[in-house]
């Protein structure tokens, strides 16, 4: 059985067109790791969400928005 993933992230991930494989790839990590953080969505740092920004031709503000529940 899967655990539950955090579906705003998964939406946005799936917004880029990109898989998550190739998500992962752009940004230089790997699926696991990607898989880690829409499990556990608090564990992004400030640093990783900037990354995510920058390859997804985001705003900071837009991307750290997605995470506002989590940090509540």
């Amino acid at each position: 059985m899967s655990k539950k993933t955090f579906k705003p992230f998964d939406e946005f991930i799936k917004e880029t067109g990109w898989s998550f494989t190739v998500f992962a790839k752009k940004l230089g990590v790997s699926y696991d790791t990607v898989y880690a953080w829409r499990v556990h969505p608090e564990e992004l740092t400030l640093s990783k969400i900037k990354k995510i920004a920058e390859v997804t031709n985001k705003s900071f503000k837009e991307v750290n928005a997605l995470f506002s529940e989590v940090y509540l």
